[in-house]
């Protein structure tokens, strides 16, 4: 069955695709920050700003547990709700740690 929206070809002897309406143009998402970055490496090397920041760093690191998919989870949703920023950063914190990357003492207190 068609969507109500498709539109039949127009014309009786030819024959033409049937057309959709265009897909909604993808919102940017906006940018968004923690008050502290997790910075991750001996020496503070890198620096992880935000939740977006954090999902890609953990598409790079090897799939972890349950801190691993809590963080991840965390992390979508600050990004598509603007919310609960607080526990996005824990979470990925929780992750490094669980997959025993160094960070600065600084900000696990944090």
């Amino acid at each position: 069955m068609l969507p109500e929206t498709a539109r039949a070809p127009s014309g009786r002897n030819k024959p033409q695709a049937w057309t959709f309406p265009a897909e909604p143009e993808a919102t940017q998402m906006q940018t968004i920050i923690w008050d502290h970055p997790v910075r991750l490496g001996v020496a503070g090397e890198r620096s992880i700003n935000g939740p977006q920041d954090a999902l890609q760093y953990l598409n790079e690191m090897p799939q972890g547990g349950w801190f691993f998919e809590r963080a991840r989870n965390r992390c979508r949703e600050a990004l598509e709700r603007g919310e609960a920023l607080g526990l996005s950063r824990k979470a990925f914190i929780g992750a490094a740690i669980e997959s025993s990357f160094p960070m600065l003492d600084d900000d696990i207190q944090a």
